[in-house]
């Protein structure tokens, strides 16, 4: 948008760019009108300009090896060279923007202009909106996001189901607390009663013995423990490997040579679109000159072709930059006729014209194969990352199932382990059970069973107690985790907000140049009040809507008939002056959404003919709001409508 604070001035210098030799121009802040007659080299400074802004569609002069342009602000100085070479001309120097994408659709307005000519031409609009934005890019970013997405909500859910296990941990403490309490209050009681049978009848064989039982069978009933989460364990991972099994045998194998395939594809797709690329530019420069040339911006290439011609290559012919230098000699040329620059004979104007239709509808025709070629390796690049996510997650599936595998052996080793020493266990056990029923029987009864009991109390408390710890240690490590849960949702809620913002990017995008063209358009059409045009609008046609597989932007132009009544109409049935005013409200919309004027805040206006000067100066001043710079090239009789306040530049 245009700054609130005056810019300050800048000046240009251009040397053999388009018609010009050699000029510098101060351009002041605000509107800058170029006026003069056709053939002035307006339309030339434009492209000079441009240039310095990083633009390559620019011309050099017929007749110059090179050619060069310096815009100098109060900042910096920005530089461009022009070269020409065997494959063309070849740009240098040091440029303001590096990639001039968004600057040549939407903020450099010549008759060529993408943004103009895809409105005028009724071409697809969305896709020229859309060229600048890496979708590619996004798309990334997008999947990116959704797979820390993914694992951010694994590991929350995780620690739901620790909030959900931390409860019964603690209430199962408590219960063993509860046992505990109890174990003891018993023990002490029979320990009291084994203390005063013991002055009656001390039996110290039968007490080792009862120690050996407490012994083993403490031991034995860890191996029991230990055995049954051995085998717990193993059957989670029988389990778990069974599932990966299943996923593994639902993916197809991918083979190798479709991979191949695949990037090979990639590649051709590619080098088409390099390809495409390359004829695309050279067709626009080549539609650029020649309208040029046969609108007379070059009258001194003509004059120095009418010089070899007339076998004049001493350079005798004087350039006065203007139609005075051609062939006088020749006689008048007839109104329907013009010079071939190509050969320097004269030639109906209508085949000049017709030649220009044909590279139109080249150009036309090979913009629409890119359109093609660039729709179908986008599929190909889908189809690739596909195949390796399946490839990528069967590798996975295979290396997790022979991990499992591994430690499953493992297992089943300690399993066989553990139940041989279980046996063994038992069978001692049983043999110090035998023995403590023979020696029993020669003491007092009373004596022994308090013994036993005490042992079996004393067995159970140390039980008790390993419970309890076990218990506080699961206690702590759940508590510990759960300290993660505010980070967790923090960096969710971030990541969410990140995913929301590139899903929608486009969505915005798309909507922001809808909204601004119709606001714009409305404000313009009753400024300039042209007759029986009521609306002229976009409808934007999302994705996923009436089976649209993406976005589309249909124009609509409303008219009204002598009763009032109003009826949709073409584009194409617009006066020249209407589609004019429409094409650059277009771009201006685009200039506003994809925020050109953070990089660029010039807007150049040329080829503004069809318009009406009062039309012209509603318009100017409309554009006025929206650029720091704006720069028009107009004729005479038309920026005399103008404002005097604005800065004119009369000699180029």
């Amino acid at each position: 948008m245009s700054s609130q604070v005056p810019e300050p001035a800048v000046s240009v210098e251009a040397e053999n760019v388009g018609g010009i030799d050699e000029t510098r121009v101060e351009l002041a802040a605000g509107v800058t009108v170029l006026a003069g007659r056709n053939a002035t080299n307006r339309t030339s400074f434009l492209q000079a300009l441009m240039a310095a802004l990083g633009s390559e569609r620019v011309s050099l002069k017929g007749d110059a090896q090179a050619g060069s342009v310096e815009l100098e602000t109060p900042e910096a100085t920005y530089t461009r060279s022009l070269e020409r070479g065997p494959e063309g001309v070849r740009f240098g120097g040091d440029p303001l923007l590096d990639d001039p994408e968004v600057a040549d659709l939407f903020a450099f307005l010549l008759e060529d202009n993408p943004a103009r000519q895809a409105v005028e031409r009724g071409d697809d609009l969305w896709e020229l909106v859309m060229r600048p934005v890496d979708t590619d890019a996004i798309e990334a970013e997008v999947n990116r996001l959704e797979a820390q997405k993914e694992e951010l909500d694994r590991q929350l859910e995780e620690l739901s189901a620790v909030k959900e296990r931390l409860p019964t941990l603690e209430q199962q403490r408590n219960e063993v607390d509860a046992d505990i309490e109890e174990t003891e209050a018993e023990l002490a009681a029979v320990e009291a009663e084994l203390e005063a049978a013991e002055a009656d009848l001390t039996d110290e064989s039968v007490d080792d013995v009862l120690t050996d039982l407490n012994e083993v069978r403490g031991d034995l009933e860890d191996v029991r423990f230990a055995l049954q989460s051995e085998r717990e364990s193993a059957e989670s991972l029988e389990s778990e490997q069974r599932d990966l099994r299943e996923e593994l045998e639902s993916l197809p194998e991918q083979p190798a040579a479709e991979l191949a395939e695949l990037q090979e594809d990639l590649e051709r797709y590619r080098e088409r679109k390099r390809r495409l690329d390359s004829v695309t530019s050279t067709l626009q420069n080549l539609l650029s000159f020649n309208r040029e040339m046969l609108e007379g911006e070059h009258a001194d290439l003509f004059d120095r072709l009418v010089a070899v011609e007339k076998g004049e290559e001493d350079g005798s012919a004087e350039d006065d930059g203007g139609s005075a230098g051609l062939d006088t000699d020749a006689g008048p040329v007839d109104p329907g006729e013009a010079l071939c620059w190509t050969c320097g004979s004269t030639v109906e104007t209508d085949q000049l014209e017709g030649m220009l239709d044909r590279l139109q509808s080249a150009y036309q025709d090979a913009r629409a194969e890119r359109s093609t070629v660039v729709s179908e390796l986008e599929d190909v690049q889908a189809e690739k990352r596909a195949a390796e996510r399946k490839r990528d997650r069967r590798e996975s599936l295979r290396e997790d199932i022979e991990a499992i595998e591994m430690e499953l052996a493992e297992r089943r080793r300690r399993i066989g382990d553990l139940e041989r020493r279980r046996d063994d266990l038992e069978a001692e056990v049983s043999a110090l059970e035998a023995e403590v029923d023979e020696r029993r029987e020669a003491d007092e009864d009373e004596l022994v069973a308090l013994h036993e009991r005490a042992n079996d109390l004393e067995f159970e408390l140390g039980r008790l107690h390993e419970r309890r710890a076990d218990l506080t240690e699961q206690i702590s490590d759940l508590e510990a985790e759960l300290e993660r849960e505010a980070d967790l949702r923090e960096r969710r809620e971030q990541v969410a907000a990140d995913l929301e913002a590139e899903r929608t990017k486009i969505d915005r995008l798309e909507a922001d140049v809808v909204e601004s063209f119709n606001d714009h358009m409305a404000e313009l059409l009753d400024l300039l009040g042209y007759e029986n045009v009521e609306r002229i609008w976009i409808e934007r046609k999302r994705a996923g809507d009436d089976e649209v597989t993406r976005s589309t932007f249909d124009l609509h132009v409303i008219r009204s008939d002598e009763t009032g009544a109003t009826y949709e109409d073409s584009i194409v049935h617009l006066s020249e002056s209407e589609r004019t005013v429409t094409g650059l409200t277009f771009a201006l919309a685009g200039y506003l959404a994809h925020e050109v004027y953070e990089e660029v805040p010039v807007v150049l206006l040329d080829s503004l003919e069809a318009v009406d000067s009062a039309r012209i100066a509603a318009v100017v001043e409309y554009f006025e709001s929206y650029a720091d710079y704006l720069v028009v090239a107009l004729l005479h009789e038309d920026a005399e409508a103008l404002p005097d306040e604005y800065r004119r530049v009369t000699d180029i």
